[in-house]
């Protein structure tokens, strides 16, 4: 579905498999939530998993917003589509940020919030992508950790965790 038009086939609804697999990572992060016997490193490793298989599923199904909207409104578009299809917290948040710094830009007011021009698909899978090396980077801390018999408490994890 191209979110700038809202219609047609989904690329996200011909491709479910992926949708299995999101689900499962998803109920699999909230049981070790619950869980305090699961390793920090089983943890890191888990989101590790889930950022990857977002990453390869925007890759994938490549989107088109139009770029004569207002900036804010293709965020707002963007933000929409991956509610619907994606509904990952982290990304709505990130959307929601680039919809308010937009939004501040269209009416002059300066905003010092990290921010990108482009196709919205090509600034959202950098930002995707760099989530996904920062899963791989704690989940590397965190192996490293276990290894030296590190105790890993709550007020020393990662800071992206």
């Amino acid at each position: 579905m191209n979110p700038a038009k809202g219609r047609g086939a989904s690329p996200f609804i011909r491709q479910t498999g992926w949708r299995t697999e999101l689900a499962a990572l998803h109920i699999e992060e909230i049981a070790q939530k619950e869980n305090d016997s699961v390793s920090f490193p089983q943890k890191t490793a888990l989101q590790y998993r889930k950022w990857s298989l977002i990453h390869r599923v925007l890759y994938d199904n490549p989107f088109h917003v139009s770029e004569r909207l207002p900036r804010h409104e293709q965020w707002s578009r963007v933000r929409d589509y991956t509610m619907k299809n994606l509904a990952e917290p982290e990304i709505v948040d990130w959307l929601t940020q680039q919809i308010d710094i937009a939004r501040h830009l269209a009416q002059g007011i300066s905003d010092l919030r990290p921010h990108k021009n482009g196709p919205c698909h090509a600034v959202l899978m950098e930002w995707v992508a760099s989530r996904k090396r920062k899963a791989l980077a704690v989940h590397h801390w965190a192996l490293a950790a276990e290894a030296a018999d590190v105790p890993i408490h709550v007020e020393h994890r990662h800071p992206l965790c």
